[in-house]
């Protein structure tokens, strides 16, 4: 028993000393939004700009766990169709999305290389429908989008550079595995990049 004790122990410091070098900071991103699945053909690709606090935590030499919280402004996707005589309508999905993102890193000095997972929990969800050239019937108006998917989930892949010991860049696609909505089986794939300082 004082074995298993002494393990347990052993493994608990080995953990607690490595994780007494973790850092934290501060990133910046860009992602372009490719919807992908049903009806997806229809509809035009969007963005999302975000900004959050990132957090890596060492576990040996080589190896981290990067984590961290953004908040998102995303704009899922829009359509658009020009129904004749210069009557225009275009329609878009946007939203406020608060990104969780774990990867597993692996350290080749200067820069990195990273899989692991993506949590998305998106509040605020609206649909946006713009009418133009039909006189009296111009105008925006703004609903609740119904059927927004209560999170998404999806494969993280990226890696990055550091340019100094507090700055640096990095890339990430997120691969959708949950659809976006409760209705279809749309999901969204995101290919972006982002700069980070840590301090």
């Amino acid at each position: 028993m004082n074995k298993i004790f002494s393990t347990i122990a052993a493994v608990v410091l080995i953990v607690a000393t490595s994780f007494a070098q973790e850092k934290y900071g501060a990133r910046i991103g860009y992602s372009y939004n490719d919807p992908t699945g049903d009806g997806s053909d229809e509809v035009d690709g969007g963005y999302a700009i975000g900004a959050g606090v990132v957090a890596i935590l060492p576990i040996s030499d080589v190896l981290a766990i990067r984590s961290g919280v953004e908040i998102n402004y995303n704009k899922l996707f829009g359509v658009s169709e020009n129904l004749g005589n210069g009557v225009k309508i275009e329609a878009y999905v946007n939203e406020f999305l608060i990104t969780v993102p774990v990867m597993a890193e692996y350290n080749l000095g200067d820069a990195w290389l990273g899989a692991g997972v993506q949590l998305g929990l998106p509040f605020r969800s609206e649909i946006h429908t713009e009418i133009s050239g039909a006189g009296a019937l111009d105008g925006t108006e703004t609903e609740k989008a119904n059927g927004r998917a209560t999170f998404d989930l999806g494969l993280a892949i990226g890696g990055g550079y550091n340019i100094t010991p507090n700055i640096g860049i990095d890339v990430r696609v997120v691969i959708g595995l949950t659809d976006i909505s409760n209705s279809d089986g749309a999901s969204i794939n995101q290919y972006g990049g982002g700069l980070y300082y840590m301090f």
